[in-house]
């Protein structure tokens, strides 16, 4: 999409929002499901959860013609809303970092959460946000902007690694943490693992991740990322060569789409390992994250992994 095109969209949702703030009960302006779906995003990257309903929910968008807008219509839809709690609503992302944290006063767990593909947890992130945040815990939001599957610098926390590790460390302890828990979806699963290792987690959360990088890896390393120790003699960066050296690895819940020749592979690259978990789910699709939302079991697994 051109910048103009973007720009287009982001005053379209900037009106709705203005119109909802005031108490207005605006209608999406006519458009294909194309223009829809970006106004929807546009809306879910920096306006509220509750304009963000009102649009989704407007009858004036039909349903079932373009199933990547019905996913986030029912995302945002099922996205709970009200409640005390201690950590508020998701920012807008600053562009010079690339993680954001949440401290909850009254809790001493913290979880970890790496995001996947567009810097999303299979859903934007402020929507997403609304399940984590009941959790108690803090929380920290770690972004690939980079999209070196975490290998790489992470602005803010650290250029290569090590750095990142000791950075994400002495964040835990900053936010009062004193057990420490790592989830991530698509290739932020890929750096739940990783660092869930390096951070001594307490348990581990993985949605559709690669195991191994192989395929993308001369990309990686193009990018100048440092991968000094890291690459098995198979020319690969493999989470199953770290949890075998590991002495103590964490718990870790995989779910992945077992109906996804790929994603299947990916999983049970880490078959047989003490405490690894795999759990498979008839679908097909990568993102599974709309599919636990509608069947009421993405909470859940999000109790399971702070339930130690």
């Amino acid at each position: 999409m051109s910048i103009d095109g973007e720009d287009h969209y982001r005053k379209l949702a900037q009106a709705f929002a203005d119109a909802a703030w005031r108490g207005r009960k605006p209608s999406p302006q006519k458009g294909n499901t194309f223009h829809h779906l970006c106004v929807l995003n546009e809306l879910a990257k920096s306006h509220s959860i509750e304009a963000c309903k009102q649009y989704a929910g407007s009858r004036d968008i039909p349903w079932g013609r373009f199933a990547s807008l019905d996913a986030l219509r029912m995302v945002i839809g099922q996205a709970p809303l009200g409640g005390i709690n201690p950590i508020g609503d998701f920012p807008v992302v600053r562009p010079d970092l690339d993680y954001v944290t949440f401290r909850n006063p009254n809790a001493r767990k913290v979880v970890v959460i790496f995001t996947g593909a567009a810097h999303q947890f299979g859903a934007p992130l402020r929507v997403i946000h609304q399940w984590f945040r009941r959790l108690d815990a803090s929380l920290v939001y770690v972004f690939d902007m980079d999209w070196t599957y975490y290998l790489g610098p992470v602005r803010g926390l650290g250029s290569n690694l090590d750095e990142t590790t000791a950075a994400l460390r002495a964040t835990v302890a900053e936010l009062g943490g004193t057990a420490c828990y790592c989830v991530g979806n698509s290739g932020g699963g890929f750096g739940a693992l990783l660092f869930a290792l390096r951070l001594q987690a307490r348990r581990t959360l993985a949605f559709s991740p690669p195991t191994a990088i192989r395929e993308s890896l001369e990309g990686v390393r193009r990018k100048g990322v440092a991968l000094d120790g890291l690459v098995s003699a198979r020319n690969e960066v493999e989470l199953r060569e770290f949890y075998l050296a590991s002495a103590n690895p964490p718990p870790a819940r995989i779910h992945f789409p077992g109906s996804n020749l790929h994603d299947t592979a990916e999983a049970e690259n880490l078959a047989g390992l003490p405490g690894i978990d795999l759990q498979p789910i008839d679908e097909t699709s990568h993102n599974l994250i709309p599919l636990f939302i509608s069947r009421d079991l993405f909470f859940p697994a999000l109790e399971w992994l702070v339930a130690d």
